[in-house]
């Protein structure tokens, strides 16, 4: 009886796996190893696998860059006083201006008017606001020379000007503009307050004072456009939702702004007046100016 031997011989293949080739019998041809239509079923896998990988990135990453550019920003955090500041300033401000453009298209409108109801106490109602505005502004005006005195005028503000298109040149802008809206804010307190009420309703439309108001109102006006403008271009839609955001961190709780207000009335009495006045010479005679300002709108009219 003739015996047939086998033999066993290893073939080089790639990394997909090895084929065993028996000679002396006619085993199935791979059926030891890896038959190249499963190599091709696996390569076939891992390609349709790092498709659907690439197509999931592909649209993520639209979606991402589909998103508004918010969206992509941390939102700055503001402090809760200075939201509540200028908020309140901000609000009475806004019902002035409208107010006042009502009260000149009722009374004056010799540049110009558009067809709105007339309204004959018109004219006490933008008092009212323009009051309330004088009133919350000193609070204001403290807070900004102090408490945010980066964010006003600084002594180095005009020689960075000359960095144009760069971010500092944007953000010296900012602080220029915030720093303008308060002198306008002023003018325009002040100019109202030199003012008789009785004037207007009596065709009287030639004084002084009268004029410098309307000139305060397009100061104002413009003043609000360009603050509103360059914040946006500074720090974008986050930077101005930031000042509508009612959160606050705990430091901020108003809790602690009696400790905070005694702390500081306690300094002022001791006598702290270079704690008091660490900002520029230019911050502390704009702020003296605007204090004055306001101090000469209540004395004054007393003595008319």
């Amino acid at each position: 009886m003739r015996t047939k031997v086998l033999t066993l011989r290893v073939m080089p293949t790639d990394a997909a796996g090895c084929t065993l080739v028996a000679h002396g019998g006619n085993p199935p041809p791979f059926a030891f190893g890896v038959s190249p239509w499963e190599k091709d079923a696996r390569s076939r896998s891992v390609s349709f696998r790092r498709r659907a990988v690439d197509r999931a990135n592909s649209l993520q990453t639209f979606n991402y860059l589909r998103r508004p550019t918010y969206m992509k920003l941390t939102r700055p955090y503001q402090p809760l006083l200075l939201r509540i500041l200028h908020g309140l300033t901000g609000l009475l401000l806004v019902a002035a201006i409208l107010t006042a453009f009502w009260t000149y298209d009722t009374y004056d409108g010799r540049w110009g008017r558009i067809p709105l109801p007339s309204y004959r106490e018109i004219e006490g109602l933008h008092g009212t606001f323009g009051l309330l505005t004088l009133l919350i502004f000193p609070a204001f005006v403290l807070y900004a020379f102090h408490r945010g005195q980066k964010r006003l005028i600084q002594p180095d503000s005009l020689t960075k000007l000359v960095q144009v298109g760069k971010p500092i040149w944007w953000y010296t802008l900012n602080r220029l503009t915030n720093t303008f809206v308060l002198l306008a804010l002023t003018f325009a307190l002040f100019s109202g307050k030199m003012m008789d009420e009785t004037w207007l309703p009596q065709g009287e439309l030639n004084h002084d004072w009268y004029y410098a108001h309307l000139i305060a109102w397009v100061i104002m006006v413009v003043a609000i456009a360009l603050h509103l403008l360059i914040n946006a271009k500074v720090g974008g839609v986050p930077l101005l939702l930031s000042m509508l955001n009612w959160q606050f961190r705990d430091k901020d709780s108003p809790t602690f702004w009696s400790a905070h207000i005694s702390q500081w009335w306690s300094s002022l009495w001791q006598g702290s007046w270079s704690n008091w006045f660490q900002s520029s010479r230019t911050l502390v005679l704009l702020e003296s100016a605007i204090l004055i300002s306001i101090v000469a709108a209540w004395m004054i009219p007393l003595f008319k």
